[in-house]
């Protein structure tokens, strides 16, 4: 509950949909302290969490790449633009990169 709080803030982290910058920062800036260090069941977990992620993303990425055309035909039938797919896209990635930088983080911490 206190890393949650100490990473939503109103004022630095409005929204959790955008990790990036602030909220990234205040979750960072937790883990740096050491105080209260972070549960090793926590740190398992998430270690547990990240592999399935990337064991999905190898066994799914060619299903993906060879439907995307399919979603982007889909997402433009909504409504939306190419350039404005391709953004989403790119936010998306920037997402990831962020939340991969803060795991990474709390992987090389110290846990408890």
């Amino acid at each position: 509950k206190q890393w949650y709080q100490r990473r939503v803030r109103e004022d630095t982290c409005p929204a959790i949909g955008l990790y990036c910058g602030g909220c990234q920062d205040n979750a960072d800036g937790f883990i740096a302290t050491g105080e209260p260090a972070v549960p090793c069941c926590t740190q398992d977990a998430l270690d547990s969490i990240s592999e399935s992620i990337y064991e999905l993303i190898a066994d799914y990425s060619g299903i993906i790449s060879t439907i995307e055309s399919d979603v982007k035909d889909a997402v433009e039938d909504a409504g939306v633009s190419t350039e404005e797919y391709e953004a989403m896209k790119e936010v998306a990635e920037e997402q990831i990169g962020c939340i991969e930088e803060t795991y990474d983080t709390l992987s090389g911490s110290e846990c408890v």
